[in-house]
């Protein structure tokens, strides 16, 4: 909670062992606690929450690793299911970041980084898109591999109410593509 500056509030963390010193490190999110919006008044406030991490230095002993107000998305990004945020997950020296929203047409992203040699890498990340519970636009960038994963299959209403039911998971084109960017 020391890392947590007034006016601001602990939204979500998780444990990892990131630094691979068998003493636990957090990651979190930091959201602004906004002022109350009584009857009358217009708060029109959308701003960043704040991904960070620390690091154990010791029993009891942390230090601010990263921070950054550019990979969670804000409360009003969702759509008609408001705020988009799902809680992070962690495991080992990775953790995910999650976002779902959208209305009749859905969207979501996951995001994996991971912690070597001191640096955060984007390892992978999957993006989806679709009508309700149908996904007509899915990938994935596995960034350790360099390959990319693509599946489309059509937006069209007609075609998609001929495969609603189907327990299938088919795509009209499902193909690779080279990652040519770093990690």
């Amino acid at each position: 909670m020391d890392f947590v500056p007034e006016g601001w509030e602990l939204w979500d963390s998780a444990e990892l062992d990131f630094n691979e010193d068998r003493i636990p490190d957090y990651v979190g999110v930091l959201d602004i606690v906004l002022p109350y919006s009584g009857a009358g008044t217009d708060i029109n406030l959308t701003p960043p929450r704040i991904l960070f991490a620390i690091a154990s230095e010791g029993p009891g002993q942390y230090r601010l690793d990263f921070q950054d107000i550019n990979l969670i998305r804000t409360r009003s990004e969702g759509g008609v299911f408001g705020d988009p945020y799902v809680p992070l997950t962690a495991e080992g020296t990775s953790f995910e970041t999650h976002a779902y929203g959208g209305s009749a047409w859905r969207w979501s992203e996951d995001n994996t980084y991971t912690y070597r040699k001191g640096t955060w890498w984007l390892t992978s990340s999957q993006d989806t898109y679709g009508y309700y519970e149908y996904t007509t636009s899915y990938s994935k960038n596995d960034w350790e591999s360099g390959v990319g994963i693509r599946k489309k299959r059509s937006s069209e209403f007609s075609d998609m109410e001929e495969h609603w039911e189907s327990e299938e998971d088919e795509y009209d084109v499902i193909y690779e593509v080279s990652l040519d960017d770093e990690l």
